[in-house]
């Protein structure tokens, strides 16, 4: 088997739509996948649907978005109930507060004389989740900037006057939503964290499952860590490519990380 376990769709902050990722990973060679759409399961449905007719295991996931220890820490849900009240409660909440916010975010541009409108925003946006992905692709679009990496550097930066601060459910109600539908937890790239030793320590005590160890950006090293920590504290060891299927994750290519069948396997035992 081959398994990529980090993938995003239009129902997020992807380029594709969830048949589009399935029969993209189907040719890939792609056994597994599990579409981790941030905040959203909107396009589950779409996904298990198209996999039907395609030789590929969609595992329904999502990826929910938490600050934690002042870092942006992010919980992978795999296995979940796509039908579990408290989740669909929990993430139509957090879709409200993106959408929220990303019409502050236009206002704060329109009274500095940026000619952007929310309707042009809405019309980028094709799922549910607002993110400021879409901002900058909005801004590129109207060529207000040259390209993606631009809109962040001038404009949606957190530390631009047009940034507006996300609301964050905490860590310990994204693991507590992600088991009461069911599923398995695991902290998406740790690598990225500064404090990530004691951020999981902590994630460990709150009942985590598992690592996303293998990822694109890790460095052997801290792969090699991860791994190690992982086993040390009876944890899952999994793995994904981050694709969003945007230039600007040329490393995140769907199937850069293809994670071994006994993986999924302690992951399936886990449940």
């Amino acid at each position: 088997m081959s398994a990529d376990l980090h993938i995003h769709t239009r129902a997020s902050d992807g380029r594709f739509t969830a048949a589009e990722v399935v029969k993209k990973a189907q040719k890939k060679g792609l056994t597994i996948i599990s579409v981790t759409d941030h905040d959203t399961v909107s396009g589950m449905e779409s996904a298990l649907n198209s996999a039907r007719s395609e030789e590929i295991e969609v595992i329904p996931g999502v990826e929910i978005n938490t600050e934690f220890m002042g870092e942006d820490v992010h919980i992978l849900g795999y296995f979940i109930d796509i039908q579990s009240k408290i989740l669909l409660r929990t993430l139509t909440g957090i879709v409200e507060s993106r959408k929220e916010r990303a019409k502050k975010i236009i206002q704060n541009m329109q009274q500095d004389g940026i000619e952007v409108e929310f309707g042009e925003l809405q019309d980028i946006v094709t799922g549910d989740i607002y993110s400021r992905s879409h901002i900058a692709e909005l801004l590129n679009k109207k060529n207000i900037v040259s390209d993606y990496e631009a809109a962040f550097d001038r404009y949606i930066h957190k530390d631009s006057p047009y940034y507006v601060g996300r609301y964050y459910i905490s860590v310990e109600k994204a693991i507590s939503v992600i088991k009461e539908a069911g599923g398995l937890t695991v902290l998406a790239h740790p690598g990225k964290i500064v404090n990530r030793n004691d951020v999981i320590l902590r994630l460990i005590e709150m009942g985590v499952d598992g690592l996303e160890v293998y990822y694109p950006e890790h460095f052997s090293s801290v792969t090699a860590e991860l791994k190690s920590l992982a086993q040390k504290n009876d944890l899952l060891i999994t793995g994904g490519s981050d694709y969003h299927g945007l230039d600007k994750r040329e490393k995140n290519k769907l199937g850069s990380v293809k994670l071994r069948d006994k993986h999924i396997s302690e992951m399936r035992n886990r449940l």
